[in-house]
């Protein structure tokens, strides 16, 4: 396994709603969500297929191999648990920020989504529409 992880699309999108669960979980019920994450994180993306493609996965492994698939899963447990905890306060910092903007927008003269949407507009104007202008000035 990599030493940097990547989530595929398909894993990201498996883990989304996982992560609406994990947000919902109680204390007490924690470590029943992780076993079952883990769980059906390696029947949907088998360790074993990603240290051994060629072996099929009902063939016994050799006592060297079962050790080395013991700690693969180990690290994906952590890497699984280091994603969800990471993703869990950042989308609890963005809803304080949204939060917070839209109970402050009033503070300001101009709503904040106009501005950041003009100013994209400004950026199209003077890098992509201006020089075009100016050519066919020039022509």
């Amino acid at each position: 396994m990599p030493l940097q992880w990547q989530l595929t699309q398909e894993q990201h999108m498996w883990l989304m709603p996982r992560l609406t669960q994990f947000r919902q979980v109680s204390h007490g019920n924690e470590p029943a969500f992780w076993v079952e994450l883990y769980d059906d994180w390696f029947q949907q993306w088998p360790e074993q297929d990603d240290l051994w493609p060629d072996h099929p996965v009902g063939d016994a492994l050799s006592k060297e191999q079962e050790k080395e698939l013991r700690s693969a899963e180990k690290v994906m447990k952590q890497l699984l648990r280091s994603w969800m905890l990471w993703a869990w306060v950042v989308a609890g910092l963005l809803m304080d920020v949204v939060l917070y903007i839209l109970s402050h927008q009033s503070l300001y003269r101009k709503p904040l989504v106009p501005t950041a949407i003009s100013w994209y507009y400004n950026v199209q104007l003077d890098v992509k529409i201006q020089p075009v202008v100016h050519i066919m000035d020039v022509l």
